[in-house]
């Protein structure tokens, strides 16, 4: 299933030239739609939903297949995705909102933030891991999929421990020396994003920062 929503701030309020324009935009996007149902298609997604949101004004709304292939229920704008990893985007925007305030950076370590976070296997290497390491993928470590993570997307092990866990991932590469994904890592980062932002959880943040400005 795919979820893809755009938005294109801006602070002006709508003109005759600027509908005009949202006219523009609607028609270059629908022109799109054979692609995405092409890109549907071959990555055998059962159901798609794509908005676009230009200066403060909806131009697109498009929703293609179904979202159960059992039940045959047809895909609409309400309906509720697994957007994956998509949600690194997410995070990392999270962070960036953090670094520009001045409460941590891209260089800060992980350890510096979470002292409990202290590898098992190379601690004084992995003592030096940083904010931009995690998000560049570049920390060399395995994310252990199989067991933080099921088939539905969901993660597997309590928050209380995603530190322990990460502490414990197996050193496939050096750090820094080359890029491998690692999914757990960015479960480490939203504890950051909350241990810095002095909230509850990163969600909570997200919801401040992130999706409330949109509505």
């Amino acid at each position: 299933m795919c979820s893809w929503w755009f938005r294109r701030p801006s602070g002006r309020q709508p003109t005759s030239s600027s509908a005009r324009g949202d006219a523009d935009t609607e028609q270059l996007l629908r022109s799109r739609i054979p692609t995405w149902e092409e890109i549907r298609n071959f990555t055998r997604q059962p159901g798609i939903s794509i908005g676009v949101i230009h200066q403060g004004q909806e131009v697109l709304r498009h929703n293609a297949g179904i979202l159960n292939i059992e039940t045959g229920q047809v895909a609409d704008s309400d309906a509720l995705y697994y957007i994956a990893s998509l949600s690194k985007a997410f995070m990392v925007a999270s962070l960036g909102i953090l670094v520009r305030q001045g409460k941590t950076s891209w260089d800060s370590t992980v350890h510096s933030i979470r002292p409990d976070f202290r590898h098992a296997q190379r601690p004084a290497e992995f003592e030096g891991m940083t904010l931009r390491d995690i998000c560049s993928h570049r920390t060399g470590l395995l994310s252990l999929d199989e067991v933080t993570q099921g088939l539905d997307g969901r993660t597997l092990i309590d928050k209380k421990d995603v530190v322990k866990v990460c502490n414990a991932m197996p050193v496939k590469h050096g750090l820094r020396s080359r890029f491998l994904y690692n999914n757990g890592l960015f479960e480490l980062a939203g504890h950051i994003v909350g241990r810095v932002s002095g909230y509850a959880s990163w969600g909570d943040f997200q919801h401040d920062y992130i999706y409330n400005p949109l509505i």
